[in-house]
């Protein structure tokens, strides 16, 4: 099977066909096989995964069978960037010098998720309060 200028044995065609018709891989493990089946390598010596997970849709096209569905990597992810409605009121009605003394301490492990969605969405500010590896936004 011939897609772009990438010419696939009928040893891996056939092999794909069935894990796709089976549906018991993630996409990651098929991407994995991909690599090992056709050889592709990077300059470290591993998988390159990113010509394999380019290559998988198309070939699973080509096929006419689905691929499997993605799975979340975990993480911040949209959902998590979204406020949530519990969040304390962030705009006092008093100047910032008349708010005190301000404590810092580590997040308890429940609120972790919480103070995530907090640090990427602060009030006032369009998008997340620290950069790239963990900059300050200036």
């Amino acid at each position: 099977m011939r897609i772009g200028l990438r010419h696939y044995g009928t040893e891996t065609v056939d092999w794909l066909k069935a894990r796709l018709g089976a549906g018991d891989c993630t996409r990651t493990f098929l991407a994995h096989e991909l690599c090992e089946r056709e050889d592709w390598w990077n300059a470290k010596g591993e998988p390159c995964l990113a010509s394999a997970r380019a290559a998988l849709p198309k070939l699973s096209a080509a096929l006419g069978l689905p691929l499997p569905v993605a799975r979340s990597m975990g993480g911040v992810t949209s959902d998590s960037k979204t406020p949530s409605p519990g969040y304390p009121d962030m705009h006092p009605s008093c100047g910032l010098g008349d708010l005190g003394g301000i404590e810092v301490g580590p997040v308890a492990e429940e609120d972790r998720a919480l103070a995530r969605s907090m640090m990427a969405s602060p009030a006032g500010r369009p998008g997340p309060l620290l950069g790239p590896f963990g900059a300050p936004r200036g």
